[in-house]
This record gives C-alpha cells, structure tokens and sequence, in this order.
C-alpha cells in the first residue's frame, strides 16, 4: 500500500507540473503575441486567453493550498 502511495503522489506532482507549465503558458502568451506579431494582435482573443490563463491559475492556487493541506 505504501508503494502505491508514493506513486499516486509522483504522479499528482507531475501533474500539477504540468499545470503550473499551461496556465504560465497562458498568461504570457498574449503579451509576448502582442510585441511579436502586432498586426496578427486580436485584442478580443488575448483577452479570452489572458481570462482563462487567469482563471486556471485561481484553479492551481487551490490545488497547491490542497496539495500543502494534505502533507
């Protein structure tokens, strides 16, 4: 059981590696577009991403406080 254990935490790190790495993705994203690529820029859709880059990162400060809670 204790084997198990340690493999579900692995695992639960890893994947909240990878979503600290998505939601970083998210919000830098539309600054970087807007500097790069100013006459591709859509400010409606930077908006969008930059929203849902804020919303995931609501998401990964609860999982960080559950994941700390949990220990």
């Amino acid at each position: 059981m204790q084997f198990a254990e340690e493999v579900f935490e692995g695992v639960g790190a890893g994947l909240l590696s990878i979503y600290r790495l998505a939601v970083g993705v998210a919000i830098s994203v539309p600054p970087i577009w807007y500097f790069l690529e100013n006459d591709t820029f859509d400010l409606r859709q930077a908006v969008v991403i930059e929203v849902i880059g804020i919303i995931f990162f609501c998401g990964l400060c609860i999982l960080s406080f559950i994941s700390q809670k949990g220990k």
